[in-house]
C-alpha cells in the first residue's frame, strides 16, 4: 500500500465535488461515511458538505482546513468493498484521525484498486489537526502495520520502487456530441489542473489535448484576452475546436488563467528534478538502438509512461515536442530539457546511422526522409501522419549532414614521409 496525503486546501467543496462527480459519471462508489449523522445512503450532497463547513466555521482564522488522501494498492492485493471500508477506517484511526468527518470512495478509472479519503482539519474544539509531518509521523507507520496486518503488498521504500503503487490517470476524452460538454471538460481538468506540474499554458494544453480539450486565452483583440479571461474548448479528431465554448470561471473550481499563473509558478519548480528521468531514457534509448526512428523513441517513451506530444507544421515538419510523464506527473518541453532533447536534435539523432552501417559513404546528403511517426496508444494523434523530413541547404547544413553520415571514425595510420629521396652522389675518390 502507499499513501498519498496531499496539500491542505480552502476549498473542501472542490474535493467533495471532484468525487461525487465520479460517483455520477459511475467510476467511483461511497464505501463509508464516517462520523456522519446519517447513513451514506441517505446523505445528499449538501449534508455532506454543511458537516464539513460547520467544523471549519469553529476556526475562521485556518484558511487551509481540508486534506485529500489517496491509498493505492498493489494489483496483487485481492480487494473487495468491505475489505478496503475497514482499510480506510483504521488507517484513519492510526493517523489520529478516526474521530473526524470523513468520507471513502473506492474509484475504479485506473488499473489499480484505491480510496480516496476526504476530510477536514478543524476538530470539535476548533483546534486544527497539524499536518507538518503527517507522512513520517503518522502515515508511513501506519502503512507498514497496515500492510502486515491485512497481508497488503508493502510499498518499497525507495520512490522509483514505490511508482508502482501509484495508479496513472486514464484521462478518458471528451466526445462532441457522446457526453455534456461542460461536465466532460470538468472532469478532465479536475484530473489534470492540480494533479500534473507544468509552467505555461502550451504545457498544460499539451496534457489537455490527450482528452480532446483546449484552454483557449482568444485571439489579442477579443474581449476575453483584453480582460484575462480564458475558455476551454472541445476539439475534435482533427484537433479543431468545436461547439460551445466554457467559461473558466463557470467550472465549479474556477481554473481561471489567474489560478493557472499560480499554478506555472509552482511547477516550474517542482517539476525541475523530475526532468533528468525523461533525458536518462532518452539517452538509453538511441544508446541502445543509434539511429532508431522518431516512432521507435514515441513508442520505447510510452511503455514508461510517457506521452509525446508533437507539433507539425502545415508542412508536415515537426518542429516542437513536449512529454508528459505520466508517472512523476510532469510535463517538459523538449527544448527546456537541454539543447539535445529539442525537436531538431531528436530528429537528427534519429537519421543518424549506427557504427555498423556508417562506414558506408553516401553520396546524396542534401536531403532524406524520416519514418513517418504512427499513432501513439494512448492516442496523441489522431487522423493520417504526416512525413517528417529533414531538408539542409548546401553549405553549412550539408556539412553537418555530412558528419553525422559520414565515417564514425577515420582512422589514419602512421603519416608517411613525403619528403623526396636524396640522390647519392657518386664518390669523386670513384
Amino acid at each position: 500500500m502507499y499513501a498519498e496525503i496531499g496539500k491542505p486546501t480552502a476549498n473542501i467543496g472542490k474535493m467533495l465535488n471532484y468525487n461525487e462527480q465520479k460517483v455520477q459519471a459511475g467510476t467511483a462508489a461511497l464505501l463509508y461515511a464516517g462520523n456522519f449523522l446519517q447513513e451514506k445512503e441517505h446523505l445528499s450532497f449538501y449534508d455532506k458538505l454543511s458537516r464539513f463547513t460547520d467544523l471549519n466555521e469553529l476556526n475562521t482564522r485556518t484558511s487551509k482546513n481540508a486534506i485529500h488522501i489517496i491509498l493505492n494498492f498493489h494489483p496483487t492485493d485481492n480487494l473487495n468493498d468491505d475489505l478496503m471500508s475497514n482499510i480506510g477506517n483504521d488507517y484513519m484511526k492510526r493517523i489520529g484521525m478516526g474521530n473526524q468527518p470523513y468520507l471513502l470512495y473506492r474509484h475504479s478509472d485506473t488499473v489499480l484498486p484505491h480510496i480516496h479519503i476526504v476530510t477536514n482539519l478543524i476538530q470539535e474544539t476548533g483546534k486544527r489537526i497539524p499536518t507538518h509531518n503527517m507522512g513520517r509521523d503518522k502515515s508511513d507507520p501506519a502503512r507498514r502495520d497496515i500492510e502486515i496486518e491485512y497481508g497488503l503488498a508493502k510499498a518499497a521504500d525507495h520512490p522509483e520502487e514505490k511508482q508502482f503503487f501509484i495508479p496513472t490517470l486514464h484521462l478518458e476524452k471528451v466526445l462532441y456530441g457522446k457526453s455534456e460538454t461542460k461536465r466532460g471538460i470538468s472532469n478532465v481538468l479536475a484530473n489534470v489542473v492540480d494533479t500534473y506540474k507544468y509552467s505555461s499554458l502550451t504545457e498544460l494544453n499539451a496534457i489537455l489535448g490527450l482528452c480532446n480539450v483546449y484552454a483557449d486565452p482568444c485571439k489579442d483583440n477579443s474581449r476575453v484576452f483584453r480582460n484575462n479571461g480564458l475558455l476551454y474548448r472541445v476539439l475534435d479528431e482533427n484537433g479543431n475546436k468545436i461547439g460551445k465554448p466554457i467559461k473558466a470561471s463557470s467550472i465549479y473550481f474556477r481554473p481561471t488563467l489567474a489560478y493557472l499563473e499560480k499554478k506555472f509558478q509552482e511547477g516550474n519548480i517542482l517539476k525541475q528534478p523530475h526532468g533528468k528521468r525523461i533525458k536518462t531514457l532518452i539517452d538509453w534509448h538511441f544508446q541502445q538502438k543509434p539511429g532508431a526512428s522518431l516512432a521507435d523513441l514515441f513508442r520505447s517513451l510510452e511503455k514508461e509512461g510517457i506521452s509525446s506530444v508533437r507539433r507539425v507544421n502545415q508542412d508536415g515538419r515537426l518542429y516542437g515536442i513536449t512529454f508528459v510523464d505520466h508517472t512523476s506527473k510532469t510535463v517538459h518541453n523538449g527544448s527546456s530539457l537541454g539543447k539535445g532533447y529539442s525537436a531538431a536534435a531528436l530528429s537528427q539523432k534519429a537519421n543518424k546511422p549506427s557504427l555498423t552501417s556508417s562506414v558506408r559513404h553516401h553520396q546524396d546528403t542534401a536531403s532524406f526522409q524520416a519514418i513517418p511517426i504512427v499513432t501513439d496508444p494512448i492516442g496523441l494523434q489522431t487522423g493520417p501522419q504526416p512525413n517528417l523530413s529533414i531538408q539542409t541547404e548546401n553549405g553549412a547544413g550539408g556539412k553537418i549532414i555530412e558528419q553525422l553520415i559520414g565515417p564514425e571514425y577515420n582512422f589514419q595510420g602512421p603519416e608517411q614521409n613525403n619528403k623526396k629521396k636524396r640522390r647519392k652522389r657518386p664518390s669523386i675518390n670513384n
